[in-house]
């Protein structure tokens, strides 16, 4: 080994052009692969999230519409029994279900519509490590 350079060429041999080059070409193929492998690593993880996200949804959409869908047959049940039919009973529950989905209809339209379509476009455009 050369005391003077630390390498262990001979002391009077410079490298090359074609050494620089290679060389330089050598670290482009390291980095453009370690790029490649930090999209993949971070498409993957958005897209985990993304499926994370869609397995709780549905979860939670099945579970809230069997609690609605209970709660409607209980006040159908109830209110046949104060009105004595049963039958008039499940129709008032079903009354009462078409004016909440007006009512959530009307609360849609004008106000949280644009409120959901604002949050969906801002977390678009956040910086990772401004979300939750």
């Amino acid at each position: 080994m050369n005391d003077r350079e630390g390498t262990d060429r001979a002391p009077d041999t410079e490298p090359g052009l074609g050494d620089v080059f290679e060389a330089v070409a050598g670290d482009a193929k390291a980095y453009m692969a370690a790029q490649k492998a930090l999209i993949t690593l971070d498409l993957s993880e958005r897209g985990g999230r993304i499926a994370a996200k869609a397995v709780w949804l549905v979860v939670a959409v099945l579970l809230v519409g069997l609690g609605i869908g209970l709660l409607a047959v209980a006040l159908g049940l109830y209110l046949g029994r104060v009105l004595n039919d049963v039958v008039l009973g499940f129709l008032a529950a079903g009354g009462v279900l078409f004016a909440v989905t007006a009512l959530f209809y009307l609360l849609w339209r004008w106000v949280l519509r644009d409120r959901i379509i604002l949050a969906v476009i801002n977390a678009a455009h956040a910086k990772p490590e401004h979300l939750p």
